[in-house]
């Protein structure tokens, strides 16, 4: 029993050495809403992709906020600037060896945002969990791009959504 234990954790030990990872870099379009304020911003982020077979990957995503947008219906007039993101979720990869491919995601996020005005500065930080769909195409073996939708965060109060465009390193 304790071999095969050993032999087991072994086995799981050598599994990043042995598994395909890439990185991205991406362009989030995001949506914000809630019962008082909407408001868009964009960010800048990079995904850590390790592929544990040829249909599913873990994913870590580290984002900062690059544009602020005005409130709408804010007086006196605020911006809504996203300080930081964060997600880990996985990847389900329906054509994995394809150079077109389809994707869903599902995952958690950690968004930490910013209201700033005349009146002074409120911080607020929502977590959630968060889904998306997308599609990917390979220009060769170490370079791609896609395109992906993810609602990052959906409850009663507050719902942000992102549209990505992102561009993928393997190595």
């Amino acid at each position: 029993m304790n071999k095969k234990l050993c032999a087991s954790l072994l086995a799981f030990s050598c599994l990043p050495l042995m598994a395909e990872s890439h990185l991205s870099f991406e362009l989030n379009k995001t949506s914000y809403e809630d019962n008082l304020i909407e408001a868009q911003s964009n960010a800048l982020s990079a995904t850590y992709h390790h592929q544990l077979n040829d249909n599913f990957s873990l994913n870590g995503r580290f984002g900062v906020g690059v544009y602020d947008d005005d409130v709408d219906g804010m007086t006196p007039e605020a911006e809504l600037s996203i300080d930081y993101l964060v997600s880990a979720y996985a990847r389900f990869d329906l054509m994995p060896n394809e150079d077109f491919n389809v994707f869903a995601t599902l995952g958690f996020n950690r968004v930490d945002f910013t209201l700033s005005s005349d009146l002074g500065n409120a911080g607020e930080t929502e977590s959630g969990l968060g889904y998306g769909l997308g599609a990917a195409y390979q220009f060769s073996e170490d370079y791609g791009v896609y395109l992906a939708y993810e609602q990052m965060l959906d409850d009663d109060d507050i719902e942000m959504q992102s549209y990505t465009l992102g561009f993928s390193l393997k190595f």
